[in-house]
Protein backbone atom coordinates (compact mmCIF):
# COMPACT_ATOMS: atom_id res chain seq x y z
CA UNK A 1 0.00 0.00 0.00
CA UNK A 2 1.31 3.45 -0.88
CA UNK A 3 2.90 5.36 1.97
CA UNK A 4 2.26 3.00 4.80
CA UNK A 5 3.93 0.33 6.84
CA UNK A 6 2.81 -1.79 9.74
CA UNK A 7 4.07 -1.23 13.26
CA UNK A 8 6.87 -3.56 14.28
CA UNK A 9 5.05 -4.73 17.38
CA UNK A 10 2.58 -7.50 16.63
CA UNK A 11 0.23 -6.17 19.30
CA UNK A 12 -0.32 -2.93 17.38
CA UNK A 13 0.00 -4.17 13.81
CA UNK A 14 -3.69 -5.00 13.49
CA UNK A 15 -5.10 -2.04 15.40
CA UNK A 16 -3.08 0.94 14.17
CA UNK A 17 -1.38 1.42 10.83
CA UNK A 18 1.63 3.72 10.56
CA UNK A 19 1.52 6.26 7.77
CA UNK A 20 5.00 7.30 6.70
CA UNK A 21 4.37 9.89 3.97
CA UNK A 22 2.29 13.02 3.58
CA UNK A 23 0.73 11.52 0.46
CA UNK A 24 -0.32 8.57 2.63
CA UNK A 25 -2.02 10.92 5.10
CA UNK A 26 -3.95 12.80 2.42
CA UNK A 27 -4.88 9.58 0.61
CA UNK A 28 -6.45 8.18 3.78
CA UNK A 29 -8.38 11.40 4.40
CA UNK A 30 -9.65 11.47 0.81
CA UNK A 31 -10.65 7.80 0.74
CA UNK A 32 -12.34 7.67 4.18
CA UNK A 33 -15.55 9.34 2.94
CA UNK A 34 -18.14 9.10 5.74
CA UNK A 35 -16.09 6.68 7.84
CA UNK A 36 -14.55 7.99 11.04
CA UNK A 37 -10.76 8.04 11.01
CA UNK A 38 -8.22 9.24 13.55
CA UNK A 39 -4.58 10.21 13.36
CA UNK A 40 -2.29 9.89 16.36
CA UNK A 41 0.53 12.36 15.70
CA UNK A 42 3.57 11.64 17.85
CA UNK A 43 7.38 11.59 18.01
CA UNK A 44 9.65 8.83 19.30
CA UNK A 45 11.36 11.21 21.76
CA UNK A 46 8.06 12.42 23.26
CA UNK A 47 7.42 11.01 26.74
CA UNK A 48 3.70 11.85 26.84
CA UNK A 49 3.33 10.23 23.40
CA UNK A 50 4.75 6.98 24.78
CA UNK A 51 2.39 7.18 27.74
CA UNK A 52 -0.65 7.77 25.50
CA UNK A 53 0.29 5.06 23.00
CA UNK A 54 -1.15 2.05 24.88
CA UNK A 55 -4.43 3.90 25.50
CA UNK A 56 -4.82 4.71 21.80
CA UNK A 57 -3.95 1.09 20.91
CA UNK A 58 -6.64 -0.19 23.30
CA UNK A 59 -9.22 2.24 21.93
CA UNK A 60 -8.38 1.21 18.36
CA UNK A 61 -8.77 -2.49 19.17
CA UNK A 62 -11.99 -2.01 21.16
CA UNK A 63 -13.58 0.16 18.46
CA UNK A 64 -12.57 -1.66 15.32
CA UNK A 65 -15.29 -1.10 12.74
CA UNK A 66 -16.28 2.23 14.31
CA UNK A 67 -13.04 4.15 13.73
CA UNK A 68 -9.79 3.52 11.88
CA UNK A 69 -6.66 4.80 13.61
CA UNK A 70 -3.43 5.80 11.91
CA UNK A 71 -0.16 6.73 13.57
CA UNK A 72 2.05 9.48 12.12
CA UNK A 73 5.55 10.37 13.35
CA UNK A 74 5.74 14.16 12.98
CA UNK A 75 9.53 14.06 12.80
CA UNK A 76 9.25 11.97 9.62
CA UNK A 77 6.11 13.66 8.21
CA UNK A 78 6.21 17.29 9.42
CA UNK A 79 3.67 18.28 6.76
CA UNK A 80 1.04 16.33 8.74
CA UNK A 81 1.62 18.61 11.73
CA UNK A 82 1.25 21.61 9.42
CA UNK A 83 -1.92 20.17 7.85
CA UNK A 84 -3.65 20.02 11.23
CA UNK A 85 -2.01 23.17 12.61
CA UNK A 86 -0.75 21.39 15.70
CA UNK A 87 1.44 23.14 18.24
CA UNK A 88 2.05 20.24 20.61
CA UNK A 89 2.16 16.46 20.73
CA UNK A 90 0.71 14.01 21.33
CA UNK A 91 -2.09 15.20 19.10
CA UNK A 92 -5.05 13.00 18.18
CA UNK A 93 -7.42 14.24 15.51
CA UNK A 94 -10.69 12.63 14.37
CA UNK A 95 -12.05 13.25 10.86
CA UNK A 96 -15.23 12.39 9.04
CA UNK A 97 -16.08 13.51 5.50
CA UNK A 98 -12.69 15.31 5.43
CA UNK A 99 -13.76 17.49 8.37
CA UNK A 100 -12.24 17.56 11.84
CA UNK A 101 -14.89 16.39 14.31
CA UNK A 102 -12.64 16.37 17.37
CA UNK A 103 -9.05 16.75 18.46
CA UNK A 104 -6.96 16.59 21.60
CA UNK A 105 -3.49 17.85 22.45
CA UNK A 106 -1.75 16.03 25.27
CA UNK A 107 -3.00 13.09 27.26
CA UNK A 108 -6.75 12.92 27.84
CA UNK A 109 -8.85 10.36 29.72
CA UNK A 110 -9.88 7.39 27.57
CA UNK A 111 -13.53 8.44 27.95
CA UNK A 112 -12.91 11.69 26.05
CA UNK A 113 -11.76 9.80 22.94
CA UNK A 114 -14.68 7.39 23.28
CA UNK A 115 -17.17 10.30 23.32
CA UNK A 116 -15.90 11.49 19.92
CA UNK A 117 -16.10 7.95 18.54
CA UNK A 118 -19.62 7.38 19.85
CA UNK A 119 -20.87 10.68 18.47
CA UNK A 120 -19.38 10.24 14.99
CA UNK A 121 -19.10 6.56 14.13
CA UNK A 122 -21.46 4.47 12.10
CA UNK A 123 -22.56 1.68 14.40
CA UNK A 124 -21.75 -1.74 12.92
Amino acid sequence: MLGCSKQKSSSTAEAIESVITYAGVTMRIDSAKDSLIAFDLYADWCGPCRILGPTIEAIAKENKGKVTFYRVNVDNVPQAAQLFGIRGIPFVVFLKNKNVVGSFTGIQPKEEYLKIIAANSIQP
